[in-house]
């Protein structure tokens, strides 16, 4: 079983839930509310230098 952590946090005009595999926030807009889900996930790789791991993360944003 793994466990999954949660962090949340509230501010006037936003809810923020964390959790290991999602972002969810919630903000109050001045005619409703805007809902945002961010799906989280980590790139373990031995990269050599902070060039390599940021041409890594560059190449995967341009995947999705």
């Amino acid at each position: 079983m793994v466990k999954m952590e949660r962090k949340a946090s509230i501010s006037r005009r936003r809810v923020r839930l964390e959790t290991d595999e999602h972002l969810i926030e919630i903000t109050e807009l001045k005619n409703g509310y805007a809902v945002a889900i961010y799906e989280v996930r980590t790139v373990a790789y031995p990269f050599e230098s902070i060039e390599e791991a940021l041409s890594k993360a560059i190449d995967f944003i341009s995947d999705c």
